[in-house]
């Protein structure tokens, strides 16, 4: 793996970021999506965000055998305007952001569905 230097642009010309509380992000967008999320965590309003992790690993293995890893920009809880009497008023989400859809994470996104049943929410 090939390490960077804090300035030098990334494969895709995206450049290192550190937000607001000293988090280093791959990209101003990831940066910004991080900082909008955080907010929406802090209001507390009923339909806001609850438990925002950043860079979630998820193990994809089919048939018993390790296929790779996904590494989730963010994860967090979404409130469930529809949410059943009894039901879950919270809906796990699993975010990318995205400038690039590559050929690489197209495949990881469509094995996040058949393997762990989520759809990537891409941002």
């Amino acid at each position: 793996m090939k390490y960077r230097l804090p300035n030098e642009p990334g494969k895709y010309l995206n450049k290192r970021s550190e937000s607001s509380d000293g988090r280093v992000f791959a990209s101003k967008k990831e940066r910004d999506r991080y900082n909008q999320l955080l907010l929406l965590e802090k209001a507390h309003w009923p339909d806001n965000i609850r438990n925002l992790r950043c860079q979630v690993p998820f193990r994809l293995i089919v048939n018993g055998h390790f296929v790779c890893k996904y590494l989730a920009d963010f994860t967090y809880e979404e409130a469930n305007p529809t949410y059943p009497p009894g039901g879950d008023m919270w809906k796990s989400i699993v975010e990318d952001a995205k400038g690039a859809r590559t050929r690489e994470y197209l495949i990881k996104r469509k094995l996040m569905k058949a393997v762990h049943g989520i759809d990537v929410r891409e941002t």
